[in-house]
């Protein structure tokens, strides 16, 4: 229980009370949440990391019931959740930059990169589980963001998860990891 305590603490209570803490400066300017979640909370078959999923969708669920909750005072709850993005967690485990292009699963959990990594193995670079032909970057996280948080560019976008994926979700629905073995 202890992992499970870790992680749903980590990605969605913590959000939760930052959330509440500053949902009354929200309210008096009319602002903007968006919660970075993941596709691993969506449609995905967590058995990898069921804690990580469950938490990720509960975070979705969070951001739902806020932003039908506050909408009527002017504040929108949106989420961005992420796909296979090439973050400094995979330079932490040792992965080069050459091993990081070539790192594939649809809908990525971070954990499984981890154990596989750790173990010397990779994996595939089977780029027909993402449209797109390309790991995500930060910077389209990061404009994924900057579009819901614009108010003039999304003003009519609430309680909506933005998938940012390169089109796995849509080839690929459930979690599959694929390895090579050495």
């Amino acid at each position: 229980m202890d992992n499970y305590d870790y992680i749903m603490n980590l990605n969605t209570r913590a959000v939760l009370v930052l959330t509440q803490l500053a949902l009354p400066y929200l309210i008096k300017s009319q602002g903007e949440i968006v919660m970075v979640s993941s596709v691993a909370g969506l449609n995905t078959a967590g058995i990898t990391l069921p804690y990580y999923c469950m938490s990720k969708s509960a975070l979705d669920q969070l951001m739902r019931a806020l932003a039908t909750k506050y909408i009527d005072q002017g504040v929108r709850v949106n989420s961005v959740n992420p796909g296979l993005i090439t973050t400094t967690i995979m330079q932490k485990q040792g992965a080069t930059a050459d091993q990081q292009s070539k790192v594939l699963i649809s809908h990525m959990n971070f954990y499984v990169i981890i154990v596989i990594f750790k173990k010397e193995a990779y994996l595939t670079s089977d780029w027909k589980l993402i449209p797109a032909r390309r790991a995500g970057s930060p910077r389209d996280v990061a404009e994924a963001i900057a579009f819901l948080a614009d108010r003039r560019l999304s003003s009519y976008v609430v309680g909506h998860t933005l998938v940012v994926d390169g089109g796995s979700s849509i080839v690929n629905p459930l979690l599959v990891n694929y390895t090579i073995d050495k």
